[in-house]
């Protein structure tokens, strides 16, 4: 747990904050320009879709939120009142301002993979079952 959890959170080139893995955490970032930010994620991912997280902080910061490649409908909320769809495999910017709240909402649909000599794999979101 120790190197996921050092690894949940970088800089990025632009000075903001990359959430790079979701797991209920807290963190006090400390940007280039001098200003701080806490965040804190609260989320039961992998088994369950749902990231809440809520940030306070300087006048204006972004964060990136990393948007798995399987997840073909995610959705990003600001506040509770603004929605928008974020594109499978990128980084989503959200350009922040104060203390706000982001909900992150990933489609965890049961998939299949087809494999070598007709063997199938069994995804629901990020887990593989084993049969």
């Amino acid at each position: 747990w120790p190197k996921f959890v050092s690894h949940m959170f970088y800089l990025s080139p632009d000075g903001g904050l990359v959430i790079a893995a979701y797991a209920p955490a807290s963190v006090t970032a400390f940007l280039p320009g001098g200003g701080a930010i806490s965040l804190t994620v609260d989320t039961w991912y992998p088994w369950e879709g749902f990231v809440d997280m809520s940030t306070a902080g300087g006048s204006h910061y972004v964060i990136y939120l990393r948007i798995t490649s399987w997840s073909e409908r995610t959705t990003v909320t600001i506040n509770e009142n603004e929605s928008v769809s974020a594109k499978p495999g990128t980084l989503h910017r959200v350009n922040c301002s104060g203390s706000m709240s982001i909900s992150v909402t990933l489609d965890m649909k049961l998939r299949v993979e087809r494999r070598y000599n007709n063997a199938a794999s069994i995804y629901k979101g990020p887990l593989l079952f084993g049969l």
